[in-house]
């Protein structure tokens, strides 16, 4: 059979031609997509509106009318396209999450109060702190609004076809870490540029969190899936992230995994055995080798064994919290026995100035966030989509119920920020970059075509 005849054959139905090929149909769906924004639905709609004329116009032709008539019969039956495709329009127009985007600015806020007040405290002591704080938190602030605004006109799908690209950007940030990185705490993943210091270990953390859930989406239904995660998603990076001595980065990491492996297959029991016990072995062996791990979790089950060695953070924040009151110390009250405050305890500063009404407040609007997160990602009807932002709520849900747990003493000490308050660039950046996505994702939650699987 010849092409012409194949095509032939593919626009008739029982003798007759596909209704989508008559004249009158094509102007009709025309009129009606002209009215509706998002193009993506417009070949869902279009099919979906076919079939609605095919079945008007067979009952139709079963009173003993000819075709035309009937397809004439069905098109003024759906009504006025252009009122149709206007309401189409708003079933299917973008939509913003104001919840995320209020939360992301109100938390950018509070973190810029928070440098001034540390950084009003810090300069009581050292002069050197002068401005710096707050000038760097700025900077970081309007980076990442910018790049969020930009991933937030981006069509979500378009990414999971670079998930190879930043697999391997993460891959190669590290190696380069090794080769001319700078270390700091022990660590090579600092680069220096200009005034700010880029720590390539969140970032390719980030990188490989938004690679793992295009890669896992492909590979879904292939062979060897389980022992594909394992290899190149689960262990791969975590063993580069551990060679960097990155612990918060290495559990991050995994609870991200987790959560978008357990979303996408649908079977927690599984995700867990997949991801959190390869984790459980690497973490038990970066516990044998690191001296420090090993001290911070010691401190933490036994904090009377050297109350002032490596238990003395532990009473510090113990005593600012305890000396706080409900109203505080006041703005940018110094705190000389507490040490780097504008980091990792942040929030424990911000109760010691501020009380524990606005630590109360501050922690119920961060859970609030986060659980909003959660209850935006199940929303979500495209499976990538779906995935990705299942990692994005874990990954700032989890550093955020972390943070505020390790600054009441109930876990260890292991360096996990506050999201969007704890001085550092390169985290900073990557939180606003991974909202800017979940933006995005949720923006287009309702105009991602079904039939095709959001590709």
């Amino acid at each position: 059979m010849d092409e012409v005849s194949r095509r032939h054959r593919s626009r008739t139905r029982g003798g007759k031609r596909m209704i989508r090929d008559h004249e009158r149909v094509r102007l009709f769906l025309d009129d009606v997509c002209a009215r509706i924004k998002a193009r993506e639905v417009h070949r869902d709609i279009r099919r979906e509106l076919e079939s609605h004329l095919e079945q008007l116009a067979a009952e139709r032709e079963e009173t003993g009318v000819d075709r035309e008539e009937a397809i004439r019969y069905a098109i003024e039956q759906m009504g006025d396209p252009v009122q149709l495709g206007k309401e189409l329009h708003r079933i299917h127009r973008p939509r913003t999450n104001w919840v995320i985007l209020c939360g992301m600015i109100a938390f950018s806020i509070v973190g810029i109060v928070a440098m001034f007040a540390a950084e009003g405290s810090l300069s009581a002591t050292s002069p050197q702190w002068d401005y710096l704080l707050v000038w760097n938190k700025a900077i970081s602030v309007v980076i990442g609004l910018l790049i969020a605004g930009f991933l937030y006109f981006c069509k979500p799908n378009r990414l999971r076809h670079y998930a190879w690209p930043f697999y391997f950007a993460a891959l190669g940030g590290i190696l380069l870490c090794h080769l001319a990185g700078s270390t700091i705490n022990g660590s090579p993943s600092y680069f220096r540029i200009g005034p700010f210091v880029i720590d390539w270990a969140w970032i390719g953390t980030y990188l490989w969190i938004a690679a793992a859930a295009g890669i896992l989406t492909d590979r879904k239904q292939k062979p060897f899936f389980r022992i594909f995660t394992l290899t190149v998603v689960v262990l791969i990076p975590i063993l580069f992230l551990a060679s960097l001595s990155r612990f918060p980065c290495i559990v991050l990491y995994a609870i991200a995994l987790f959560a978008m492996t357990g979303t996408l297959i649908r079977n927690w029991a599984k995700a867990a055995l997949l991801i959190l016990l390869p984790l459980v072995g690497l973490v038990a062996l970066r516990f044998q080798q690191s001296q420090s791990v090993r001290d911070r979790f010691a401190a933490f089950w036994n904090p009377q064994q050297d109350p002032l060695g490596t238990s003395y953070m532990n009473f510090q924040i113990e005593k600012a919290i305890q000396s706080a009151g409900w109203y505080g110390n006041g703005f940018a009250a110094p705190a000389r026995y507490l040490p780097g405050i504008q980091n990792d305890i942040i929030y424990v500063y911000l109760i010691y100035s501020f009380g524990w009404l606005a630590g109360i407040g501050l922690a119920i609007g961060f859970a609030a966030f986060a659980g909003w997160l959660v209850r935006s990602a199940l929303q979500i009807r495209d499976e990538y989509g779906k995935t990705l932002m299942f990692g994005i709520a874990a990954t700032i849900g989890f550093q955020i119920a972390y943070n505020l747990l390790m600054s009441f003493g109930f876990v260890p000490l292991i360096g996990i920020p506050l999201p969007f308050v704890s001085y550092g660039f390169s985290h900073f950046v990557a939180e606003m970059a991974f909202l800017g996505l979940a933006l995005a994702i949720y923006r287009r939650r309702l105009i991602t075509p079904a039939s095709n699987g959001g590709q």
